[in-house]
């Protein structure tokens, strides 16, 4: 998901309006607080809770800025921030929010999955139909 994908789905969670934005991304600290109360029964052997944590943060934060933003702005909100200007700011919000993620993620190479080694197969090279050697 690029960030111009990232910008359209916060423009539409803002458009959501404040009644929905408030309880719903509210909801959504909450458990990511009992998550973290709870981060010793997640089997993450591999990457510590601290680190999911700070790899996570920018989530929150999109959470606490799409909340502040929503209660001020126009759509439900008290319309401090007029229209269009706070989809503006929504949207430049989102695009740094989409930089900070990025760039504070879990590298790669430790989301693998976990994979015995006798059980790893070699694949077999395809082999062109009959019908895609007719098309040649």
């Amino acid at each position: 998901m690029g960030p111009l994908s990232f910008i359209i789905a916060a423009l539409i969670v803002y458009w959501s309006g404040w009644a929905t934005v408030s309880w719903l991304l509210s909801l959504q600290i909450v458990l990511f607080v009992i998550y973290l109360l709870c981060g010793r029964l997640v089997p993450t052997a591999h990457i510590s809770l601290s680190q999911q944590v700070r790899s996570s943060a920018w989530l929150i934060g999109f959470y606490a800025v799409t909340i502040v933003l929503s209660w001020l702005g126009s759509f439900g909100g008290l319309g401090v921030i007029g229209h269009p200007l706070d989809t503006v700011v929504v949207a430049a919000c989102a695009l740094a929010i989409y930089y900070w993620g990025a760039a504070t993620g879990i590298p790669a190479h430790q989301l693998q999955l976990d994979t015995d080694d006798d059980e790893a197969t070699e694949v077999a090279p395809a082999t062109p139909s009959p019908l895609h050697a007719q098309l040649r």
